[in-house]
């Protein structure tokens, strides 16, 4: 399977459904048919423009339903799906899009000052195309699919092959490029969906950028005909009133900005009874928070656990684990990151390379299967290393896709 499968899936058994509604905006929601048939005129226009399988993508916009069709198209036209975030500095995207050799580049019309600088810097990028109508000389995606049929297309997707290039947080340096293929994705969504129960045209909301996992994890739900409903830019007031009023089921958000809506003076007054997931990660969530938030949400709180190299997908810390006959859990099972996933082989390392089966022995967290990069970009045999906390645990990591293609987590309880 590629990462297009699981749209293309939705697409099959919902039609008509509505796949993308921008939050918001006075416009209409985007059908499974009327998307689908975007991304095939997208991937013909570039494959019109010289653009081969292979070519490096990527789409600097905020949440919107026509970001999320463009990078669609990219993977349809066979092309490798570089993620820039548009609230990172220019300076930040400038290098990303220059050191993951990016070919086009898709824009929303606000960022048109950070695109000028990029024009100026970036020499390599042959395409800028626009998400709206361009006033330049640019393309827009309209003038792109003008005459291209929008029947069924995809160029050639190998499981190996590369679906997205992500970029490290470069806390030590320059970001690196974390290669991710197909397999390694599609392995993800697996994981991801056994800890879940998805049903036929959920909604889902993007809040957090779509970029990074907010666009990841709505993929299993598109499957099913989920609808993906785009908010740019987190407001607490406003993002505690979309939940409410688009009835929402599921949405990914950091522990930072659940902090922020526990601390909203108003937030028992909206109604959560339509969320059955409200997932969190990428960075330690305080238990006593927690336990806070399963108490204003409700049984809801699903926690993943992973890296950039393993994206996250190496643990799950389900709704149900929240819970210990019916009561919430005690603060050392929700400082936990949980049970592995089952697709995923996770096991603890000493410095000698042992596996450890002690319980409560320490050593190194590795992972490894059909998850675990490919390597990095430009740099297939790394060795790096960088700090990082997790839940109680400091942490320092090195990655290695040598041989036994193994991504790992040195940690050490404080």
């Amino acid at each position: 399977m590629n990462l297009l499968d699981y749209f293309d899936a939705g697409a099959t058994s919902h039609p008509d459904a509505p796949c993308f509604v921008d939050c918001g905006r006075d416009t209409p929601a985007v059908t499974y048919a009327q998307a689908g048939a975007l991304t095939c005129q997208i991937a013909r226009g570039l494959q019109a423009l010289g653009l081969a399988p292979g070519f490096h993508g990527a789409v600097l916009s905020g949440n919107a339903g026509a970001a999320f069709v463009a990078l669609l198209g990219v993977l349809r036209g066979g092309g490798v799906w570089l993620p820039v975030n548009a609230r990172n500095s220019v300076e930040t995207n400038i290098e990303f899009l220059q050191d993951m050799d990016c070919d086009v580049l898709f824009y929303q019309a606000r960022y048109i000052s950070q695109v000028a600088e990029i024009r100026g810097k970036v020499p390599r990028i042959r395409h800028y195309i626009a998400l709206e109508e361009a006033d330049g000389a640019d393309l827009s995606i309209a003038r792109l699919i003008q005459g291209q049929p929008p029947e069924m297309y995809a160029a050639p997707l190998q499981p190996r092959g590369l679906a997205m290039i992500m970029g490290t947080g470069g806390t030590t340096g320059r970001s690196k490029g974390v290669m991710l293929s197909h397999r390694n994705l599609t392995a993800t969504m697996a994981n991801h969906m056994s800890a879940m129960n998805i049903t036929d045209c959920m909604t889902v909301l993007a809040a957090a950028p779509i970029t990074h996992t907010a666009g990841l994890v709505s993929l299993p739900f598109m499957a099913r005909g989920g609808r993906v409903v785009l908010m740019d830019g987190i407001d607490p007031q406003n993002l505690l009133k979309v939940i409410e009023q688009e009835r929402v089921n599921m949405l990914f958000l950091p522990p930072t900005v659940i902090y922020t809506l526990l601390a909203q003076p108003n937030v028992r007054d909206f109604d959560f009874s339509a969320l059955r997931y409200l997932m969190y990660g990428a960075a330690p969530m305080s238990p006593d928070k927690l336990a806070e938030a399963i108490d204003v949400f409700g049984p809801v709180m699903l926690q993943i656990y992973g890296q950039a190299e393993v994206p996250g997908a190496i643990s799950v810390l389900r709704v149900e684990d929240h819970f210990i006959d019916g009561q919430v859990a005690p603060r050392q099972r929700l400082l936990s990151a949980g049970r592995r996933f089952p697709f995923t082989r996770v096991a603890v390392m000493d410095d000698d390379g042992s596996l450890l089966t002690q319980p409560g022995a320490v050593g190194e967290i590795v992972a490894q299967g059909d998850i675990v990069t490919e390597g990095y970009y430009k740099n297939p045999r790394p060795r790096l290393k960088c700090s990082a906390t997790a839940g109680t645990a400091r942490a320092t990591w090195a990655i290695s896709t040598s041989r036994a293609s193994c991504s790992s987590l040195t940690a050490r309880r404080t």
